[in-house]
């Protein structure tokens, strides 16, 4: 749920509460486990399919749900003689429309082969064994490439930027300024990262580099 919040807020340009989303959740969950409910969750292809569709209230859930109860009550008759290669080709058209092909395209640019790895591997999964197994995959992967990063240190070299004559700007990183001149003798480090347990001998190695 979180997940899609957010990213209808970089879509929108909104801001929401994650607090509150997550109240929101965790009290229609309570709620519909005393009435034997399924749990509450979101639905990003639904959801693009409101957004897209110009939504801007709740009441879009209710008419999407009381229009397949409906169906599903009176329209299977008419809906039994539909071949599934039909309703395939639907839901196939409706997920086309749905991918976002900006954000490989900016992960392309950027150069982020390995979010581009998980992105392929987890489609090639999804289509060979099923969205569970992707998901899996991609969950561990990512918890993977998270655990990485965590353990790697942030550390920049500052050098003096002649250019700035701000005094609490005036060092920059080398790697970003290649003009910014390091002082003979002394090593100014800039941590970009919290130091915790897992990135300390990585930090210490890059110290002593």
């Amino acid at each position: 749920g979180m997940a899609v919040s957010k990213q209808f807020c970089i879509d929108n340009a909104y801001h929401v509460s994650p607090n509150r989303e997550l109240v929101a959740f965790g009290l229609m969950n309570v709620f519909g486990g005393l009435f034997q409910a399924f749990p509450a969750t979101s639905s990003m292809p639904r959801s693009k399919i409101s957004n897209a569709s110009g939504a801007t209230s709740q009441f879009t859930g209710l008419l999407a749900s009381c229009l397949p109860l409906t169906m599903a009550t009176f329209g299977m008759p008419v809906l039994f003689y539909i071949p599934q290669v039909t309703i395939s080709a639907l839901v196939l058209a409706a997920s086309v429309r749905l991918a976002n092909y900006r954000e490989i395209y900016f992960l392309v640019k950027m150069g982020a082969w390995a979010e581009l790895t998980v992105l392929l591997i987890t489609l090639a999964l999804t289509f060979l064994f099923g969205p569970e197994i992707g998901v899996l995959v991609a969950f561990g992967m990512s918890l993977m490439m998270l655990v990485k990063k965590s353990s790697m240190a942030q550390v920049g070299v500052l050098g003096h930027w002649e250019e700035d004559e701000n005094e609490a700007t005036k060092y920059r990183d080398v790697l970003l300024f290649p003009r910014a001149k390091t002082i003979p003798g002394i090593l100014i480090l800039k941590i970009d990262s919290p130091l915790i347990f897992i990135n300390m001998a990585s930090f210490r190695d890059r110290i002593e580099r």
